[in-house]
């Protein structure tokens, strides 16, 4: 933008700030950012937790056997089995309405 309309605009459309100094605008914009770049991270699932989670899902499908029994028998047994992993065994999870 020209730096003749953004004055203009400024005048005209935000007259409190007027008077304002360039490191007041400068710090604003680095504020903005910061936040636009923390808005932009979110937790992702583990991948390794995610191919396992294909792979069971594969091999019940594999057997023919209903999909429940993922939640019903293989989770539960993983979870006692691996109690130092549980966190990353609770990260995903095999139910009937994720099978398709």
């Amino acid at each position: 933008m020209k730096p003749t309309k953004l004055k203009r605009h400024l005048e005209t459309k935000h007259p409190q700030l007027k008077n304002k100094d360039e490191s007041y605008f400068k710090r604003l914009a680095t504020k903005l950012k910061s936040q636009q770049v923390d808005f932009q991270k979110h937790p992702t699932v583990n991948q390794k937790a995610l191919q396992a989670s294909f792979e069971v899902s594969f091999l019940i499908d594999k057997t023919k056997k209903p999909h429940n029994i993922g939640e019903m028998l293989i989770l539960p047994a993983a979870e006692n089995g691996f109690d130092h992993a549980r966190r990353k065994v609770c990260q995903f999870t095999e139910n009937n309405s994720t099978i398709k």
